[in-house]
């Protein structure tokens, strides 16, 4: 009996001794890469938001001007004046 609780003894030893690496390894070292890695998280978050509010901006700016167009039922648009403007936009794009 006293080989067993011997036995047993060493064994919590042994598992106290694994978790108090354990703690030294995190208390050194995991807690600044767990904050990297939540910095990093945070930084593209930040990335994603910067993004979705430009995205955002611009449809505002599309709604706007539909309303603009809207105000304005009976103004045909020239599809030939149009077509024009778009191969304008398109050679100065092809120029930067």
């Amino acid at each position: 009996m006293a080989a067993r609780q011997a036995r047993q003894l060493e064994t919590q030893d042994q598992l106290l001794a694994a978790k108090a690496q354990r703690l030294r390894y995190l208390k050194s070292g995991g807690e600044a890469e767990r904050l990297l890695r939540l910095r990093e998280k945070v930084a593209t978050q930040e990335e994603r938001l910067r993004k979705l509010r430009a995205l955002r901006g611009k449809v505002q700016s599309n709604r706007n001007g539909n309303a603009v167009l809207s105000k304005y039922p009976n103004f045909k648009i020239n599809k030939y004046y149009v077509d024009y403007i778009f191969c304008l936009v398109n050679r100065d794009m092809n120029m930067d």
